[in-house]
Order: C-alpha cells, then structure tokens, then sequence
C-alpha cells in the first residue's frame, strides 16, 4: 500500500512541477538558514563548557558604585585571593590569572615576537580542564621561572625536539625553564594563550596588596554561589580596607567599603562569553544580544518558508476536489486518500530537507568569513541537531498534508462531480492570513536591515571630536629607551610627519579611573576620572579643540606638586567647579599639598567605541620615558615612502625590536566588526525572506488566476478592458500589502528600539526607513502579482472559455 502511496505522490509531484519545485526550494532556504544558524547558536552557547567543574566555577567581580553611574571590573586586588582560601570553606580552589606584556622571545637562533602571554597560580590547572600532553599539571607552575607553552609554540621553537626542561630568554633577559606542553585551547574558551608562566614569578605577598588580577574560584558540590558572594563582602570589609587605606591618600577607599558602594560578586563562568561585556576583559567577548537577534531573525525566516510550504500546499491540493470525487466513485475509502495527501506533503518536506543540507555545505564557508568562525556540518558528532531538525521537517510535512488530507477527502462525490462545491471560506481566510503573515515578518526584516545599516553608517562617521585620519600608533615605544625624545624628534625631521605624541594609554584601549575628591562639600564625595599621560603634542596630534585655558608644556613632570592638567568638559562638570581652571584636583589635603591642578578644558572626544558615553578624562603631562605609545601624524600621500621611513628610524634605535604599528581609524573599525558583520547577515536575511515570499506570492497567484480563468474569459467577452480586470485581481494583494505593513509597523519599532538601547550615541528612529521598506515590499510584490496576472489578461477569451 505504502508503495502505491509513493507511486501516486511521485506522479503528482511531476504533474504539478511548478508547485512542487516551489514549495522545496523556499522551504530548503529556510531550513537551510535554520541549520546554519543553529550551528552558530550551538558553538556561541558552548563557551567553556569543556571545563569539567565548569557548573561550580566562578569569576571575582567588582562592582563600584560612584557619583557618576555603576561599573562592574573583571579586575580584583591580588589579597582576595588570599582571603577567599583561608576565610571560606565553601571554596574548593582558587586561582589568578595576568596578562603579560608583548614581548620578544628567543631560543637559539630562533626569535618571536608574541602576543598571548599569561602569568598563572600553579592551581591554574586544578580550576580548568587544559589537558597537558607533556609535564605535570601540579608542578608545572609551581616554582618561579617556569612556563607552559602550548603543542603549536612547542612545534614553532623546538620542532621535534622534546621542549621540556628548554630555557626561553626573553627581551629583558628573564629565562623560562619550560616544564609543560598543553594542547592549544579550545576556540570556544574565553581566553587563549601560548604562553603561561608562573605567577610566583612576578609576584610577593606584599605586591599582592597592589596588583590586580582576574581571580576564580572553584566552589565545593552544594556550595551556595549566592552565600558565598555576601561572605566575599563581608570579608572584603574586614582586611581589604585597612591595607588599602595605606596606599591612598584620601579615604576614598574606606568611603566605598564602608558605605557599600564596593562589593565584590561571582559571575558564572558560563555567563563570560555572551553576558560579559566588561572592563578589561581577558579577550572580546560576544553578546547575547547579537545571538538572539541572529537566532530570532532566521527563525523568522524559517517561519516564513514553513507558512509559503503550508500556504502553497493546500492552495494546490484545493484544484484536486475533480480527482477526489472520481477517486471516490471508483471505490477510494476516506481511510486510504488520507495517508495519500499525508506522503505527498511529506516527501516534498523531505526533498526539501536534503537540499537544504546541500545548500548548508555550499554556504557555511562563506558564512564562517562573515563570522570569523569555523563551523562545520558534522553529521555523526552532530547528530542530535540534525536529528532535531529532521523531525521538524517531518512535522512541517505533517502539518501541511493535515488539510488536504481531511478536509478534501471529506467532499461528497456527486457534489464535486456537479462543480458544486463550495469554496471553502475557512481555507480562503487560512491562506490569506498565513500571506498576510509572510508579508509581516517580511516587512519587519527589511526595516531592521535598513535601521541597523543606518546605526552602522553612524557609528562609522560621527565626529569623534578629535581626526583619527592619517594617524600612525607605534607601539612598546619602551624598546627605544633612553632616547625617546630624539627618536621623536627624528621622525620630526621628515617633511611627511606632522607631529608625533607620546600617551600611556591608547584610544579604544580603556583609561585608568582615579577617584577625586569633588566640589561637593560632603569630602567623601567622590567621582571616578580618567587619567590618561601625554606629552605636550598630544593636543596637536589629535587635533583637539581648547575651550578654555592653556595647556602644558614638555617641561612638566608629574613626579612632583603643582603640575598643570588638562580636563575634559564632562570632567569639569561632575566635579562640580564653578570656577575651575586653577582648581586643585588631587594630593594630600591634610598637608595642603596638591599634585595636579586644572589649566585647561578640551572640548569633549570620544577615545572609546560609542557603545560607551564619553566619560570624565584628566590629560596628565608626563615624561617621555614613562610612556608606551608614540601616535605619529602623516601626510597621506607617499604612504609606502613614510612608512619605509619610520620602519628605517626605528630600526636605528631599537634594531632588536621589530616595527610595531596600526592606524588609529583602523583600530576605531575594529569596534564595530561585529555589527557590521550583523548587518550583513541581516541583508542575506532580508534578501532570502523576500524570495521566499516572492515564490509564495507566485504560486499563490497562479492558484488564484486557475480560479478564475473563466471569469476572465467572461469579463472579456463582455468588454472589460485589461486595466480593469488586472486591477480587480491585484486589488486583493495591495489590501493584504497594507494590512501586513499596518501590523508590522508597530512591531519593527519596539524592536529596533530595543536593539538601539545599548548605544550610548546613537541614529533617530526616523519615518524614513519605514517608508522605504513599504515602497520596496510594494514594488516586489507588484512585479510578482503582475507576472501572472497579464499573461492571463492576454489570453484569447475563447481559451479561457473552454478552459477545462
């Protein structure tokens, strides 16, 4: 029986090619969407998940509440450590973790300069599952001057050599005894390294008091994360305050502990990835945000494949009530034409389904440069997914024969037989509805993709405050050591550089906070600044606009008292001086010393990504020798010339270095990758769900113009003119057009609303978009209509007429 089944629906399938073939291919695009996406969800969602104690590890975190607004640092003091191990026996271990500075490193005649440089307790590997392949995990950090290095830095110094008990030298002349090899760590981890050394080190009990690091813990089984968090407080306020009051010399410390505006929490481990965000993170994290638009978009655009399938499945099976009652005269049970409507559904679904997985191979590598990831179909590690998704296909089979299947196999055959059947109200609303549907889903894709293009273009060309054209960053400007000042004024000398500044701290980079005493005449009161060092070219270089006062001078240090400094306007105002150049900002009040007061206001500039409100900024004068970056402004002309130059320079001062640099504005698109890579993502969606609707629309027409052939030839005959009638049979569709934008509207605005939120600049929700985005759907749907509508219009009358 089942075979006769298949025989019958092979049949029709190929009687009704058009249909058919439409039906598969807008449901394989999105189900082909569906799966790609869900393999990003899929690895987004696997972050860290490999680390065996991963459900009871925890990260330190720092809240700081100021007059200003909250802020949540990954960063702790070294001492919390040690007060977690020995004040809380629901913690099974703890470790810290520190980022070492880029550095050159050699062996033998072999010499890198590598990035991804970590300093770890020993515990390091009790706290995370990093399989050694070599060493042993409990001794490996044990003892200063040891490192652990990864199987792909093992390869890359020592070749086939065995790499344990070989010494690395590095730039400073420190050597490493290697004591283990790791395998590289997992992509979907929160950081990475090559390199990790042990933290004793670099480290004494009495720096700990100091220095801040990225701290987990490890709880015991049945250990409350939330008990826990309030000991960590409790403890905080009992023997952090007392030796951190000692480093300071205003109470600004004390203040926040005391009045519980500092607090330390426990972020999951689990949450780091996709909930993080914060600052100065490990390495860039992704956002939940993101992820879900991603997920909600293409399941949206599955939604609209499954209802163009279900829509285009009964509009066909509903021109088969003829085949249906000859069926049933010829003795067909209702029992036997259900299962039959039920396999034709199903086995489009199916053939869709299979060309789906063909369009996933071909599109993932393109998908994965957009994403910067590599996914991959892996159909026996993945089984589950695909599993998943072949039920779902079945399902969406199922539901699209269900109509055809009980409904026509219900019709009485003398009735069909006569043509006197009525058409079915309930299956005309259904299918207009599941359009209106489409067109919704549609509409709200397309005004998404033009508001997100819209924040991208803003983010990309708002005035910063500052030109971030044509500026070069060298960076480790410590390697020319003492001879900073002519290495600067040698770059000087050519005709191409404009001018050249010396900073601490880079753009987009993050800025050390201070807190500061304001005008407030509570002396607790405190505000968090940024303090950022410069030379006296900084102002110059960056092309920043004084409003008030003057600024310093190269012979300023701020090894001393009364240095001038330069503030930015937000800085002024939440320090609250009605009179501020002149002001005194930070020092010892009890002894009437003052290290720094104000001389100058700068215009406000945005020196990181505008995700973030631009914060209070101090600009500190400091000595050439202090500082790490040197920001070179060219002429952009000849740029292969000057470049060559400064490498040249250089090399004359540093030749044990290699030449470090990026441009600025390079390093400002950096920020916005990811949107733009959303954006993208969003257009694909947008183009596909427009196809998917356009075949919809086209096969919905071509049902309706199989309706009413005979009306047309009738209208004709009796004069109508072509105008007329292809207005009576697109009237229709522009009413469901406006109907489904009437819905969407609303919809698209509360969502791109949200997703504006997290912007702290950001384009305004104009009614421009709204309007494009209707005028596009319109003109699509028009050509769609159209297509069929006139080559019915052009049909002979007597055609039409004798039709059937």
């Amino acid at each position: 029986m089942f075979r006769n089944y298949l025989k019958f629906a092979l049949r029709n399938l190929v009687r009704q090619k058009a249909y058919a073939l439409i039906s598969i291919v807008s449901l394989a695009l999105g189900l082909s969407g569906l799966i790609v996406v869900a393999l990003f969800v899929q690895d987004e969602l696997s972050y860290d998940r490999f680390h065996l104690k991963g459900d009871r590890l925890f990260r330190i975190v720092q809240n700081n509440v100021t007059a200003q607004q909250p802020n949540t640092f990954v960063l702790v003091p070294g001492l919390i450590s040690r007060i977690v191990k020995e004040n809380i026996p629901e913690v099974e271990t703890v470790t810290r973790l520190t980022r070492g500075l880029d550095i050159l490193i050699s062996y033998k005649d072999k010499q890198f300069y590598e990035t991804n440089y970590l300093y770890a307790d020993a515990t390091v590997f009790d706290v995370f599952t990093i399989p050694l392949v070599r060493g042993d995990a409990r001794t490996a950090l044990a003892n200063p001057n040891s490192i652990v290095i990864t199987e792909s830095i093992a390869h890359k110094y020592f070749g086939t050599m065995d790499p344990i008990g070989q010494v690395l030298t590095e730039e400073d002349g420190g050597q490493y005894t290697v004591t283990a090899v790791t395998r590289d760590m997992q992509p979907n981890s929160h950081f990475h390294f090559d390199f990790m050394a042990s933290l004793v080190t670099i480290t004494t009990e009495y720096l700990d008091n100091y220095l801040y690091y990225w701290t987990y813990v490890v709880l015991k089984p049945g250990a409350d994360p939330e008990q826990v968090a309030s000991k960590l407080d409790h403890f905080t306020r009992d023997y952090l305050e007392p030796v951190q009051a000692k480093q300071v010399s205003t109470s600004w410390w004390a203040y926040s502990i005391l009045t519980g505006e500092y607090k330390l929490a426990l972020q999951s481990l689990y949450d780091i990835h996709l909930h993080s965000g914060l600052n100065e993170d490990l390495e860039s994290n992704s956002n939940a945000t993101y992820v879900f638009i991603m997920g909600s978009m293409v399941v949206v655009l599955f939604l609209i494949s499954c209802l163009n399938f279900i829509n285009l499945t009964n509009a066909r099976s509903s021109v088969r009530a003829r085949e249906i009652g000859l069926r049933k005269v010829f003795g067909s049970s209702r029992r036997q034409l259900i299962p039959q409507f039920l396999v034709e559904a199903i086995l489009l679904s199916l053939v869709a389904f299979l060309l789906a997985l063909s369009l996933t191979e071909l599109l993932l590598p393109y998908f994965n440069e957009i994403i910067q990831k590599e996914l991959s179909l892996d159909y026996l590690g993945n089984y589950q997914l695909i599993s998943s998704l072949l039920g779902l296909t079945l399902l969406i089979g199922l539901i699209g024969g269900i109509y055809p299947a009980f409904v026509l196999s219900s019709f009485r055959p003398l009735t069909v037989l006569q043509g006197k059947q009525r058409t079915d109200l309930a299956n005309y609303i259904v299918r207009k509805g599941l359009l209106v549907l489409q067109l919704v889903f549609s509409f709200t894709i397309l005004v998404s993709m033009f508001y997100i293009n819209n924040q991208i273009h803003y983010l990309r060309t708002k005035n910063l405050g500052f030109d971030k054209e044509h500026i070069l960053i060298i960076r480790r400007c410590y390697a020319t050591r003492e001879a900073k000042l002519k290495f600067k004024q040698t770059l000087l000398e050519h005709p191409r550089v404009l001018s050249a500044t010396y900073m601490n701290h880079m753009f987009g980079q993050g800025i050390s906070p201070v807190l500061l005493e304001s005008a407030d005449p509570d002396p607790d009161k405190l505000v968090t600044v940024g303090f950022l060092s410069a030379d006296a070219d900084f102002f110059e270089t960056f092309q920043l606009k004084l409003r008030e006062g003057e600024t310093f001078q190269d012979d300023c240090t701020s090894f001393g008292y009364d240095i001038p400094v330069v503030a930015n306007e937000v800085a002024i105002k939440v320090l609250g001086f009605e009179q501020p150049l002149g002001q005194f900002i930070m020092g010892d009040k009890n002894s009437s010393k003052y290290a720094y007061y104000l001389s100058g206001i700068v215009q406000d500039f945005h020196y990181e990504s505008l995700y973030h409100e631009i914060q209070p900024l101090i600009i500190v004068p400091e000595h050439e020798k202090g500082l790490y970056y040197l920001a070179v402004r060219i002429v952009p002309e000849q740029l292969d010339e000057t470049l060559g130059f400064l490498n040249e320079a250089w090399q004359a001062f540093a030749p044990q270095y290699p030449f470090q640099h990026y441009f600025l504005d390079e390093e400002f698109d950096q920020f916005y990758q990811y949107d733009q890579r959303i954006a993208l993502l969003f257009i694909i969606c947008a183009l596909c769900a427009f196809v998917i609707v356009c075949l919809g629309l086209l096969g919905q027409t071509a049902y309706s113009v199989h309706q009413r052939t005979k009306e047309i030839g009738i209208r004709k005959v009796l004069g109508a003119r072509p105008l007329n009638m292809v207005r009576i049979l697109i009237g229709e569709t522009i009413v469901l057009l406006c109907l489904a934008n009437l819905i969407a509207w609303p919809i698209a605005y509360i969502l791109i609303e949200k997703w504006l939120e997290q912007f702290a600049y950001r384009t305004s929700l104009g009614l421009a978009p709204f309007l494009y985005s209707a005028l596009v759907t319109l003109g699509i749907v028009l050509i769609t209509v159209l297509f069929q509508v006139c080559n019915l219009v052009r049909t002979r009358p007597v055609d039409s007429l004798k039709y059937e």
